[in-house]
């Protein structure tokens, strides 16, 4: 009998959604949370518990029995989880941006959880558990999820829950179940797709990361999701498709989730000085787009608040705030 990583001390749960506690194996199950307790007996595979929702608060306290075996979790808040998700632009660590070391924040409500390990030696990873947020270890955090949680934070005084569930380079169809992005309608020749030796790899195969990323932590609630990508689909035609896969990506990520209005933020690729073609500016629409086609989303653009030197541009302190001030 396992728990699923996820859930541990300093977790964050979201606020006034259904609580589900859940892991693999097989045998009895029981839970305690606030004053409440939940029990299953599982004959192998996929286990779940489900609690009522609960307002922002905390501590709290998650009292687990796996076959007997008592686990005690401690200092576990109910508030606001943001789910991370896309490729390098989201991904990209604080420290990798132009905010000064020196305004760095401590929160100790601010926590941040990998849903995989990542590649880079300063990386966090599920073993790490839920981490939170000082000084010293700002600067591994996302930049765009440590500048939107910590304002929402301190703006609404609740913890914030950031899970990281992206990877840089990656093309929408690898976020996907494969059933879907290998579709004949979607089907493009080699050459008008994007190439290069970073989009090449495992880790772009059709429905790779959704299997081994998103689904490691599903059916965790979550407030929104926020996603940010579409670098990497910018080969001649992509964009023609663009939108169709992501309101697929959209209505496969709530039925997972078991929440069919979760809300959406999607932010559009920035401008780059290098791309100014078709191709590029086709992404950009096709994902303006896509709050026509799609309730519960919003498009957040970045174009007039970010360089356009890079690829990855180093401001984020200001797209940031543009994202929060659409959540409200």
């Amino acid at each position: 009998m396992k728990l699923s990583p996820i859930f541990g001390n300093h977790t964050v749960l979201q606020a006034n959604k259904p609580i589900r506690i859940f892991g693999i194996g097989e045998g009895r199950v029981e839970a305690t949370f606030d004053g409440e307790t939940q029990s299953v007996c599982s004959d192998g595979g996929f286990w779940c518990l489900t609690f009522s929702p609960r307002p922002y608060g905390g501590p709290y306290e998650l009292s687990i029995s796996l076959n007997g075996e008592k686990s005690v979790y401690t200092d576990i808040f109910v508030g606001e989880v943001l789910l991370l998700a896309g490729q390098s632009n989201i991904a990209q660590k604080l420290r990798r941006t132009t905010y000064g070391e020196e305004n760095y924040e401590e929160n100790s409500v601010l926590r941040y959880f990998a849903a995989r390990r990542f590649a880079d030696e300063d990386a966090y990873s599920p073993e790490d558990g839920w981490v939170l947020c000082t000084k010293d270890n700002a600067a591994r955090f996302s930049a765009l999820g440590y500048h939107v949680g910590m304002e929402m934070s301190k703006q609404k005084k609740i913890a914030v829950g950031l899970v990281a569930c992206y990877l840089g380079s990656s093309v929408i169809e690898s976020w996907i179940p494969a059933e879907i992005g290998n579709q004949d309608r979607f089907y493009l020749p080699p050459e008008e797709k994007y190439d290069s030796p970073y989009v090449r790899g495992p880790h772009n195969e059709y429905g790779m990361l959704y299997r081994t990323r998103q689904q490691s932590v599903v059916p965790f609630s979550v407030g929104r999701v926020i996603w940010y990508q579409g670098e990497s689909n910018t080969g001649k035609s992509e964009w023609k498709h663009y939108t169709e896969l992501l309101s697929e990506l959209i209505s496969c990520w709530r039925r997972d989730f078991m929440d069919e209005a979760l809300p959406f933020t999607v932010v559009q690729i920035a401008d780059w000085d290098a791309r100014q073609d078709d191709a590029w500016r086709g992404i950009q629409r096709a994902q303006e787009r896509i709050s026509e086609v799609a309730e519960h989303v919003t498009v957040i653009r970045s174009a007039d608040v970010c360089e356009t030197f890079d690829i990855h541009p180093p401001t984020k302190i200001h797209l940031a705030m543009r994202i929060l001030e659409s959540i409200g």
